[in-house]
């Protein structure tokens, strides 16, 4: 049988506006292997999920009873993706592409729903039947589609923002600490000019997998309408971290440059709750470390850089600060904010040519990001730069030169709006793998899939 990337599946194009296309389930009982939610984060906080819907929440949706073979009676995804996983486990069946179509940024969200949210959504529904983005690069190639059978595959459409930032991270001047237990976070400035940091875990090699750090929580911690820059980072006590950084003067413009310092809790989820910024004095380029029993020491170079001042700094829990000590002249050498040790292993923290941010473990590199348990699909005219490296495209189904180059390219490709007037015969190859029909039961769409390349049930 061919691979995954070969293979041709029937498909529906917003799935749950029942009619024509009946229920989710019974698409998946009608041989369809590829189902698209669009998803809204409106009010997450509240409701604790994701909702569907086409122009809001609730648009075109078509509710169930919720019982054995109907949608849902709610719009939770969390609801949907449960009867997807109770067919799949009720079924043998080819592997199901499920494409989760975002209408909302979830990159701004951090009071619930941001994409960490998003991953434990579909590890929740799924576990060990997803095929995940990190399973493939494991593999480096997709696999035969008889092998991805019971299988679930996760595909990220929709804003852009979101699909961009879960593939990869930019920034420059990263700065790296990490407590005894591996709770790890590093500070960089972004490209939108604030601070901005993330949380994770570092883990040990086992079994012959090298260490690394798996990232959580993605959030922003400081801003000026000036400009901030030039991050440190130390882990002072109890949770406590401690960010001192350069604010301004603006690009051109004449003025001093001056050291902040933001203190923030470490929590239990990963976000970290920061506390108010407070100027101390004129200095470029911070260092920091820990001193121990809740103490920093920093050292930075004068706002001249011609030479190199250091002082310490107790944390103040009650006022969630750092209580300053007078700044002396020092010979140096200054802290190293990109490197830090964890049980005798280097963690290295750095920015690639292309601007992506890395973590380098006993030397090894991989991405700061989000688990890749779902692909980002590149849409349209986009740049396939911006988005890394793509394996799925999608486009209107009227825009066939672009989907014939995509998969001449090698991605596997989803053609939405696919009408009657589309099913060409003889089909005119390379064919969309993924040709979305709102009536995938029509008197045309039943012998397109049957001509071309074999389709997979």
């Amino acid at each position: 049988m061919a691979t995954y990337d070969r293979m041709r599946y029937w498909t529906t194009h917003n799935s749950y506006e029942g009619g024509p296309r009946g229920s989710v389930p019974a698409q998946l009982t009608e041989n369809v292997r590829s189902v698209e939610l669009d998803i809204w984060d409106n009010d997450f906080e509240k409701v604790g999920d994701y909702r569907l819907g086409h122009f809001k929440p609730g648009h075109a949706v078509a509710l169930g009873a919720g019982a054995p073979g109907d949608n849902p009676s709610t719009l939770l995804l969390r609801d949907w993706l449960r009867v997807i996983s109770d067919w799949s486990t009720a079924n043998d069946h080819a592997v199901i592409t499920l494409v989760l179509d975002v209408k909302s940024d979830l990159t701004d969200n951090e009071a619930g729903g941001d994409l960490e949210d998003f991953n434990v959504t579909l590890e929740k529904a799924f576990g060990a039947r997803l095929f995940t983005r990190d399973d493939f690069d494991e593999l480096g190639t997709w696999p035969d589609s008889s092998l991805l059978r019971n299988r679930i595959i996760c595909v990220l459409s929709g804003n852009a923002n979101t699909r961009a930032s879960y593939r990869f991270c930019s920034g420059e001047n990263p700065a790296i600490a990490v407590q005894p237990d591996g709770k790890t976070v590093i500070a960089y400035r972004s490209g939108a000019g604030d601070m901005r940091y993330w949380s994770g875990q570092a883990k040990l090699p086992i079994m012959g997998k090298p260490g690394g750090v798996v990232w959580r929580r993605k959030g922003t911690y400081a801003w000026s309408p000036y400009t901030v820059s030039e991050p440190s980072l130390a882990m002072v006590a109890d949770g406590w971290i401690a960010s001192v950084y350069r604010v301004g003067p603006a690009p051109g413009k004449p003025g001093p440059a001056l050291l902040a310092c933001t203190v923030g809790q470490l929590l239990e989820d990963g976000w970290i709750d920061w506390h108010g910024s407070d100027t101390f004095g004129k200095g470029v380029l911070p260092t920091l470390e820990s001193a121990g029993d809740g103490k920093v020491r920093l050292v930075h170079k004068t706002d001249t850089g011609k030479s190199l001042r250091v002082r310490e700094g107790k944390l103040n829990r009650k006022k969630a600060k750092i209580d300053w000590g007078k700044a002396e002249s020092t010979e140096g050498p200054a802290f190293a904010n990109d490197t830090v040790t964890w049980k005798s292993h280097a963690l290295h923290i750095l920015t690639n040519a292309a601007g992506s941010l890395l973590c380098a473990f006993d030397g090894t590199q991989r991405a700061v990001g989000y688990r890749q348990l779902a692909f980002v699909e590149l849409q349209n005219e986009e740049p396939m730069a911006e988005f890394v490296d793509p394996v799925f495209y999608g486009a209107s189904a009227s825009s066939r030169d672009a989907i014939i180059s995509a998969r001449k390219q090698g991605l596997v490709a989803r053609a939405w709006w696919f009408k009657d007037e589309h099913c060409v015969l003889p089909p005119n190859p390379p064919q969309e793998n993924f040709a979305a029909s709102d009536q995938p039961f029509g008197v045309a769409y039943g012998p397109y899939m049957a001509a071309g390349d074999p389709a997979d049930v």
